[in-house]
């Protein structure tokens, strides 16, 4: 069951979501720009200097080297990297600091 607000009369529906519309959700959602612009201005740099560099034992930068060969759009295969790359990034610093 999912939630849905009316605002008519301010009262709360339930609806089922199909499995069909979901997946439809899900694969026409796009990407947002909510956050701190700062932090996606310095992501996107660091994806630029995978890029420049070309360290090709590098998970991100196979990542974008792929989905570059795929002729993808470089917003969203560069904001992808980032996600990557935060992942990445946030797996070695918690074992790191798990380690101590």
């Amino acid at each position: 069951m999912h939630n849905v607000y009316n605002l008519a009369d301010m009262t709360v529906m339930n609806e089922v979501i199909d499995s069909r519309s979901f997946s439809n959700f899900c694969t026409s959602r796009h990407i947002s720009k909510r956050g701190s612009a700062a932090l996606r201005k310095v992501l996107f740099q660091i994806t630029e200097v995978f890029i420049l560099n070309k360290p090709e034992n590098e998970p991100v930068y196979q990542f974008i080297d792929k989905k570059r060969a795929e002729s993808k759009h470089y917003y969203p295969y560069r904001i992808a990297a980032a996600n990557k790359f935060m992942r990445i990034y946030y797996a070695k610093v918690n074992q790191v600091l798990n380690s101590q």
